[in-house]
């Protein structure tokens, strides 16, 4: 078995397994690509079979296993966890099991050791992508910045460890995200699938060809009206089946539907809005699949100790100790032009009273526009030019027209000024941080992302109080004085705090059921469609 077996693994590359597998006999459209190997993957397993003097895993006596027909199983359920059992090659485990299972069966040169082979690559690949991900994030469209440092031998060592288990599931639970929500989502996808079972019927997908504002007709109102109400956001009556006209009674309707799903609440019927009244048991497993991918992208310290969790679809900023949340405070993100990045910094210090030194960016599309139009921009706004060294221009002297424009713009310290009165900082290069806002109004909506990018929170001052808890002389008159000021003042924390800017759409309701989040950046769809490939 040893050559054949080496043979096997070797041919695992770029090339070689549609022509192994033409020589073995077994159909060709069997073949997995996500089952090809890396040089250094093939090396890795054969080692694991040179310790083991190449006694085989998944085969005694030439039969296959309870080992090996709990790994087909396992395979068979791994759309539970988001992922395909077609990129760990179920069809062919299944070919090659209907050939090898009866003793003495005529399976032809080489299947025991390609099956052996193959039961190998497939679990090998498993165990990566339940401790990685199937899906590259930092080849998506959004800026994922949060970088899962990949142990070359962490695959291995788990594959090695799981001869002795003979279920596998003891690996497997140990290989997969420590978020609990990681456990509450297989289950959630369990639930779906019974659901889905018990209620075979197609779901009929509601469409528009354009977007319907109130008193807009549409021969789709009454299936409209239809699903809202069993939705529970609407009453029925009978002469809504006849309906075509968008009305007052159905514009409520659908703004309380806007503010569940966390939508702008505008009444409008657009491309969002269809999406949440297009919900159904098939639609929710999708989303659950491609939120389970992400807990996979991001490292298990995320889940523990002491760590602040900003939750971008969500609009809300918590600070976790293990798994209790300590403090929470709605917040409000980047638009979809100006995506607040999903990173990791540490939080090390706060300044009340800020300057907001202004991004260049908006200094060159909004702030010089606005002072050429109108001279009296800056003193209206509580702004003034600055050199690099903080020396104050006398805006009549600059050239506004100069490319690159070479000073800095700031805002002085104040209830006008657009950082708020205070400021949390964790450096990062994407000059993102969460601060205070003079525009609270904003936190009435359920629909949050209006920021350029850094996040704005409701709390500031509860905050603050929060995170200097251990110094006693840090009493709420103090905290306010220090909200207050005319110039900065920076306070160090005794000890830094991991901040996680995440993205997930789904999480967990006060009882434990799914709790579905609007897809703001719309980043859903196409972890989706990569993880179909």
């Amino acid at each position: 078995m040893r050559f054949i077996l080496l043979l096997f693994f070797f041919q695992l590359g770029p090339s070689g397994i549609y022509a192994q597998e033409e020589k073995s006999g077994v159909p060709d459209y069997f073949s997995q690509k996500i089952l090809i190997l890396s040089s250094e993957e093939r090396a890795e397993i054969v080692n694991l079979y040179a310790t083991r003097n190449f006694e085989p895993i998944w085969l005694t006596d030439g039969i296959p296993n309870p080992q090996a027909i709990a790994l087909r199983e396992i395979i068979s359920q791994v759309h539970y966890d988001g992922l395909n059992p077609k990129d760990y090659g179920l069809s062919k485990i299944d070919f090659l099991l209907a050939n090898l299972q009866v003793r003495n069966s005529p399976s032809g040169p080489g299947l025991k050791e390609e099956f052996e082979g193959f039961m190998t690559a497939s679990f090998y690949r498993l165990i990566d992508h339940l401790l990685y991900g199937k899906v590259n994030p930092t080849q998506l469209s959004g800026i994922w910045a949060i970088n899962k440092i990949r142990d070359p031998h962490e695959v291995i060592y788990w594959l090695e460890k799981s001869i002795g288990d003979p279920y596998l599931n003891l690996t497997l639970n140990q290989v997969r995200p420590k978020n609990p929500m990681y456990r509450k989502g297989r289950r959630w996808m369990m639930d779906l699938e019974k659901e889905l079972d018990s209620n075979p019927e197609d779901f009929r997908e509601l469409s528009l060809n354009k977007n319907l504002k109130l008193g807009d007709k549409s021969a789709e109102i009454s299936a409209i009206l239809k699903r809202l109400a069993e939705m529970g956001f609407y009453d029925l009556h009978s002469q809504d089946s006849s309906l075509t006209q968008y009305d007052s009674s159905a514009w409520t309707a659908v703004k309380k539907l806007q503010r569940e799903f966390g939508l702008e609440d505008d009444g409008i019927i657009g491309k969002q809005t269809m999406a949440a009244l297009n919900t159904n048991p098939k639609s929710k497993m999708k989303q659950i699949a491609v939120n389970l991918e992400r807990m996979r992208w991001i490292p298990d310290e995320a889940w523990q100790g002491q760590r602040i969790l900003v939750n971008i679809p969500e609009f809300e900023m918590t600070f976790f100790d293990g798994i209790d949340s300590l403090f929470s405070s709605e917040v409000i993100v980047g638009t979809v032009q100006n995506q607040t990045p999903i990173f990791t910094a540490q939080m090390s210090y706060l300044v009340f009273s800020p300057y907001w030194n202004v991004p260049e960016s908006i200094t060159r599309n909004e702030i010089i526009p606005a002072v050429k139009r109108n001279r009296n921009y800056l003193d209206r706004n509580k702004m003034e030019v600055v050199t690099s060294a903080g020396r104050i221009i006398n805006p009549t002297l600059v050239d506004w027209s100069k490319r690159p424009f070479p000073y800095q713009i700031r805002q002085k310290p104040g209830p006008h000024n657009s950082l708020g009165l205070v400021k949390f900082m964790f450096p990062n290069p994407h000059q993102v941080y969460i601060h205070d806002t003079p525009a609270k109004q904003l936190f009435f909506k359920s629909y949050r992302a209006f920021s350029h990018g850094c996040i704005r929170m409701r709390k500031p001052q509860e905050f603050s109080a929060f995170l200097l808890r251990d110094d006693s002389s840090w009493t709420t008159d103090k905290i306010r004085e220090a909200m207050s000021r005319e110039r900065e003042l920076e306070v160090r924390l005794t000890k830094p705090i991991p901040v996680w800017v995440l993205y997930f759409t789904v999480g967990m309701g006060a009882q434990g059921q799914p709790d579905f989040k609007n897809d703001v950046y719309g980043l859903d769809e196409e972890v989706w469609e990569l993880l179909q490939k």
